[in-house]
């Protein structure tokens, strides 16, 4: 029953209903027999190498886009002088990915059991005009390009986040795309090696955007690290236009049914989302509103506790049908054991990285003195390491078809790697991160929460992996940089108190931003340094914890097997 694909069928294919033909019983509930494990994830269309030219070069701009900021940052808050609020730049991104990861994964038919996929055609709830995957790929292009151009010509701190958070819409649809194609095409045990790949396409964009982000901040402006993303999106949106075939049906077959906007919109968890997304933005202005002002003040606990009450919330309406037709996060994903497992360590996984590479590049330039340019190169190795990590993890998966005994592995040695980072910090900065970043669990947790559910419910089981990605970023970021602002804070004031300095001065400047810190006499510049110092060892604390919850997660995770033949 295979079919012609092209840019405008559903990934997973569009048919007729399915009759009660035995050979459909073990996709249809979901059950184990039937073949192999491979066998029962093969889809009907063929592998079409052209599509994954286009996606990589989304996947290459979003990696570049990433890593641009880390290294530019820091400039950036010197320049609006509000570099206490600078972790703003990356959470609003990856708060807005929270969400938009799951939406381009629904409406490119990733959300239904497959019988109903293949008599339904989906639509971007973004834009209800958007129809296929490839415009999915033109509609993130667009709005990436256009996130990228408000935030190369934002006048002030404010401006600058909002832009962000409008181009974390676009970055979600670049980078969620890739995994589609992946589990689309690709049989589960070569999963890892392809993974691998893609990872590598990651690396040249990060390993590429780290130092032009360090070299426009110093050359240039920040502003070009932005500006300069605009011409090579609107490259990658011709990329798409002409690499991807182009019919004018819509491949969608006599008996498919179409939907009325009524439907559309009835199928869309609005509650989920803006609970969720609610959330995670009172949690974050409480820990900003505590590490720049103080834990005491009203608005700091409301907002925490108002985070408290709509995590609540959002877990209720997730379990209630009534309320969440088609719920972000299904209760039987959220209540599978092993799924649980594969989750929370792709949240440690990502919030060490985020927060790791956030704190390093603030404690290159604060105590080291380092440029941004600096920063940039520095952050080349560790990227480098680890994506070869990954794609050494998915030939390992390819040859011996476990990922379980791997993924424990590499994260007790992450947590090795965060200790080192604690205790040389100080004599090796510009290295000690390379080890950190040198991790493989983020192919095989993306391999074994694959096997470990049936094939109707991998794509939703992806796209929640995603939603755990972008919180352990944010947790990552936020948390770091609320220990790291309070640490400072503490150790100015007790560093400071009896010396002949104005403290609350010298403590909103070097907040705001690195450039006072050369201005003033010697003494009080190692007071300064010294403290930044102590307060990215207390981020790295943080982190640590991170790491060793991201350990005993990886416990849960339940090996099977990955064979393309039965045993």
């Amino acid at each position: 029953m295979s079919t012609n694909s092209n840019e405008t069928t559903p990934l997973l294919g569009n048919h007729v209903e399915r009759t009660n033909d035995s050979s459909y019983t073990g996709l249809e509930t979901g059950g184990h027999d039937g073949g192999s494990f491979d066998e029962r994830h093969e889809r009907d269309v063929p592998i079409e190498q052209n599509e994954l030219l286009p996606v990589g070069m989304g996947v290459f701009l979003a990696a570049m886009d990433g890593t641009i900021v880390t290294s530019s940052y820091a400039a950036i808050g010197n320049d609006l002088k509000q570099l206490q609020s600078s972790s703003w730049l990356a959470t609003g991104y990856l708060m807005t990915l929270t969400s938009v990861h799951r939406a381009f994964l629904e409406q490119l038919g990733f959300n239904r059991p497959q019988a109903v996929i293949r008599k339904t055609k989906r639509y971007l709830w973004i834009s209800l005009l958007v129809k296929s995957r490839k415009s999915c790929l033109l509609f993130a292009h667009v709005i990436f390009g256009l996130g990228c151009l408000g935030c190369g010509l934002a006048r002030s701190m404010p401006e600058l986040i909002a832009a962000r958070i409008f181009t974390g819409i676009g970055g979600g649809g670049l980078t969620t795309v890739v995994s589609i194609l992946v589990s689309d095409f690709v049989p589960l045990r070569q999963r890892g090696t392809w993974q691998g790949v893609l990872n590598i396409i990651f690396s040249a964009g990060s390993s590429s955007g780290a130092p032009l982000g360090g070299i426009f901040a110093d050359k240039l402006s920040w502003r070009w690290s932005f500006l300069f993303q605009v011409p090579i999106t609107i490259m990658g949106f011709f990329a798409i236009v002409f690499a991807l075939k182009t019919k004018q049906d819509n491949g969608v077959s006599q008996n498919t049914k179409t939907e009325t906007l009524g439907e559309k919109l009835r199928r869309i968890d609005f509650l989920g989302a803006i609970a969720l997304v609610s959330a995670v933005f009172s949690l974050l202005f409480g820990l900003d509103t505590g590490s720049n002002i103080s834990w005491t003040v009203p608005l700091c606990y409301i907002s925490l506790i108002s985070s408290l009450v709509l995590t609540i919330a959002f877990g209720f309406i997730e379990a209630t049908p009534s309320l969440a037709k088609e719920p972000l996060a299904p209760k039987r994903i959220t209540s599978n054991i092993s799924l649980i497992g594969s989750y929370l360590t792709n949240l440690s996984i990502i919030g060490v990285g985020f927060g790791s590479v956030f704190q390093f590049a603030l404690y290159v330039q604060a105590v080291k003195g380092k440029s941004a340019s600096n920063v940039g190169v520095y952050l080349i190795p560790p990227i480098l390491a680890g994506v070869s990590g990954s794609l050494m993890s998915g030939i390992v998966m390819q040859k011996t078809g476990k990922y379980r005994l791997l993924t424990i592995t590499s994260m007790f040695f992450l947590i090795i790697a965060c200790l080192s980072i604690d205790t040389i910090i100080y004599f090796n900065p510009e290295w000690g991160l390379a080890a950190l970043l040198s991790c493989i669990s983020i192919t095989t947790t993306l391999v074994a929460l694959i096997a470990n559910v049936p094939p109707e419910d991998q794509a939703i089981a992806t796209a929640v992996s995603y939603l755990f990605r972008s919180l352990g970023g944010v947790i990552g970021i936020s948390v770091g940089s609320a220990v790291a602002q309070q640490t400072l804070r503490a150790f100015l004031e007790r560093r400071l108190e009896g010396e002949n300095y104005d403290i609350e001065k010298i403590i909103r400047e070097v907040r705001e931003s690195l450039t006072y810190i050369d201005t003033y006499d010697p003494v009080l510049r190692d007071i300064v340094k010294s403290s930044y110092g102590q307060a990215s060892l207390s981020a790295f604390g943080m982190i640590t914890g991170l790491a060793v919850l991201g350990f005993i997660a990886s416990m849960l995770i339940k090996e099977k097997s990955l064979d393309t033949t039965p045993k």
